[in-house]
């Protein structure tokens, strides 16, 4: 795994069982219409809007032999209407396996190649006592995530200090200096990868 230029390595502090928990608490913050397990792993889709919300998620076993759990993906992919993708962590030793069933790494995705997953502590921040935590996202809250309009300042607040914990996925870049400014750090990055080769 490299670090962006002038971050010590030591700056990453990640392990795949990390890895695992944040991309699964990722998929939950970020949730797809349709989620089905497949062992560990996870299909998402959601009429093709985000990435990480229509592919699968590789973490851990699925549960049943690589080239039957791409089968898998892949008709699930079909019956919703969108490509056949895997959101891979960079570094599993999946990406080895997927080569070897003819998936490459899509280059020319939308949210770039290779995305960082960052992360920052919230040094002694609680939710004020008016919030209420949710298990789902609301139909206001789609609307605020989903919708072009600028937010306004009541939901520029939550938004800028509603969270527990901050974490994002974003393309490395020129901003990667603002999100050190403001304490994040690399955890990891992830690929998307899909069927046939170039």
């Amino acid at each position: 795994m490299r670090t962006p230029a002038g971050w010590p390595a030591t700056r990453i502090l990640a392990t795949i069982h990390d890895i695992a928990t944040l991309e699964r608490r990722l998929a939950d913050a970020w949730p797809a219409f349709v989620d089905e397990p497949l062992g560990a792993w996870r299909l998402r889709a959601t009429g093709g809007f985000t990435g990480r919300a229509n592919s699968a998620l590789t973490c851990d076993d699925p549960g049943v032999p690589l080239g039957e759990a791409l089968t898998k993906v892949d008709e699930f992919a079909r019956t919703h209407g969108i490509r056949p993708t895997a959101h891979v962590v960079r570094g599993d030793p999946i990406e080895d396996d997927l080569t070897e069933h003819g998936w490459r790494v899509d280059v020319d995705h939308p949210g770039g190649a290779e995305p960082l997953v960052l992360v920052a502590p919230l040094d002694g921040a609680s939710p004020p006592d008016a919030v209420t935590i949710a298990t789902h996202p609301s139909t206001s809250w789609w609307r605020l995530c989903a919708d072009t309009d600028p937010p306004d300042a009541a939901q520029r607040r939550a938004l800028d200090t509603g969270d527990r914990v901050r974490f994002g996925g974003y393309i490395a870049n020129g901003a990667l200096a603002l999100y050190d400014a403001l304490g994040f750090t690399e955890h990891h990055r992830y690929r998307y990868w899909v069927p046939g080769m170039p």
